[in-house]
């Protein structure tokens, strides 16, 4: 038996009782886990501060390794910072998803802001 995770059960059918804020929430809160960003600063985020760099795998699991860039001018201590993680669970592809699913299209539209 495969157990799918609520948000994307959610995703399946967004026009379903609060079904949108669920799969906004495990998205949002499945990055934010895997970046360890404060809450401002991943709210602050725009699409052109996070990259997909290289879909890998590793033994049996596939993964994406994603480069972010936290803004200094949005940062806690005012440096601008870079870092790699891995995505081993789809969270950025899923809040890539819900964009296109919402039809966002604006590049400069903030990261997790759009569905705030």
């Amino acid at each position: 038996m495969k157990i799918i995770p609520y948000q994307e059960l959610a995703e399946a059918d967004l026009d379903g009782n609060g079904n949108l804020v669920k799969a906004i929430a495990g998205y949002y809160l499945g990055f934010s886990l895997i970046t360890g960003l404060r809450r401002g600063e991943q709210l602050q985020l725009t699409w052109s501060d996070v990259d997909e760099l290289d879909r890998a795998e590793s033994r049996t699991k596939p993964f994406e390794l994603i480069k972010v860039t936290v803004r200094g001018s949005t940062s806690k201590v005012g440096k601008t910072r870079k870092f790699v993680v891995k995505d081993s669970k789809g969270y950025f592809n899923g809040i890539l998803r819900l964009k296109r699913k919402l039809k966002k299209t604006s590049l400069d539209v903030g990261l997790l802001s759009i569905f705030v």
